[in-house]
């Protein structure tokens, strides 16, 4: 049975290792394994965000458990400095849905979808009315454009000819 719950201290290293894991099959699955200090720098700033959250800060974390294992997570935050710039400032206050991953061997099973709806719940109970999200990676691109429909911002080759970077900007109500 999974359950989603707001993570504790004691979940850090099933954290680090669930960011690792996801973020490394990622990058692989993308075609871009070979490009180390990128995946090695996404790595890092999930690990920070989630050190943010640990601290008592503006971060919130659910998780999605199995047992005792910790087999996907979501995060919101303050969107920042890329999300600012690349949209020139249009979405620099909202909030920003991000870190949703969920374990290699546990994808496909709707455990994001259960995320994603879970954390928009508790938006709204905290009165948050809207939210951005972006992905530079493909196949999430087609998951957040089947859920959110077409993206907001496009920046049409931002990673390399062909890798798109995508950003949208949705009501938390129109989504749940």
């Amino acid at each position: 049975m999974i359950i989603i719950k707001h993570p504790t201290t004691d979940d850090t290293a099933h954290m680090h290792e669930l960011f690792r894991t996801v973020i490394v099959h990622t990058f692989e699955s993308e075609g871009i394994g070979h490009l180390q200090e990128d995946l090695a720098q996404e790595i890092h700033q999930k690990e920070t965000y989630w050190q943010e959250y640990v601290n008592g800060g503006a971060r919130s974390f659910l998780v999605a458990t199995k047992g005792a294992k910790v087999i996907g997570c979501i995060e919101y935050g303050q969107a920042g400095e890329f999300v600012s710039t690349h949209t020139n400032g249009a979405l620099a206050h909202l909030d920003k849905v991000g870190t949703v991953f969920v374990h290699p061997g546990h994808q496909g099973q709707g455990i994001g979808s259960q995320l994603v709806q879970a954390m928009l719940r508790l938006m709204k109970e905290r009165g948050i009315h809207e939210f951005c999200l972006d992905s530079g990676y493909k196949r999430a691109q087609q998951v957040w454009q089947q859920k959110f429909g077409e993206p907001t911002y496009v920046l049409t080759d931002f990673w390399d000819e062909g890798y798109h970077h995508m950003i949208w900007r949705r009501e938390v109500k129109a989504c749940l």
